[in-house]
């Protein structure tokens, strides 16, 4: 186990599990904000052999699976905590993201999990700071930064401007 909240536990993903990756992002409702489509099969298959080696060389980071405590057999989204994108080797700031079956949207977890993994990232991973990112469209992900703590960056950096938002939590920021 990874990381455990009140109603969540999160895990490593494992050899197999893309068919539960792909099947998340079947719904186009679920994508909608990351591109609208499913992604090839085999890049899912990628995906896992990725997030392996991850876990190999950076304790802490990397793509977690997430199960409700009242159904440990049944996948229902996934965490990330990783370098971002445009900084792949920066280990002092971290970004969060998430994804979730439609069923559990609008319940809390979202902002649980970040929460969760935002006092990971300062307390035992010791990271300066934390990030997300959504699209300017997407504004239930971004009251979960907002519920989190975290402040919208103008101007952002690291984001298509015309398309995406960044929030901030600096080590300074967080409430111990």
């Amino acid at each position: 186990m990874y990381l455990e909240t009140k109603r969540m536990i999160l895990k490593e993903y494992e050899l197999g599990d893309h068919d539960l990756m792909f099947d998340l992002d079947s719904d186009p409702l679920v994508v909608k904000h990351v591109g609208g489509k499913q992604n090839d099969y085999e890049l899912y298959i990628k995906a896992i052999d990725r997030y392996l080696t991850q876990y190999k060389e950076f304790n802490g980071f990397g793509y977690y699976k997430v199960y409700l405590k009242e159904n440990l057999t049944e996948y229902v989204g996934w965490y990330h905590l990783r370098p971002e994108k445009e900084e792949p080797t920066n280990y002092k700031m971290l970004e969060v993201g998430y994804r979730f079956k439609k069923k559990c949207w609008n319940k809390g977890y979202a902002t649980e999990g970040t929460l969760a993994l935002i006092k990971k990232s300062f307390e035992e991973l010791d990271v300066d700071m934390v990030t997300a990112k959504t699209s300017k469209l997407n504004i239930a992900s971004q009251k979960v930064m907002q519920k989190s703590g975290m402040i919208l960056e103008v101007p952002s950096l690291n984001v298509n401007p015309e398309y995406s938002v960044r929030y901030i939590m600096t080590r300074d920021m967080y409430k111990y």
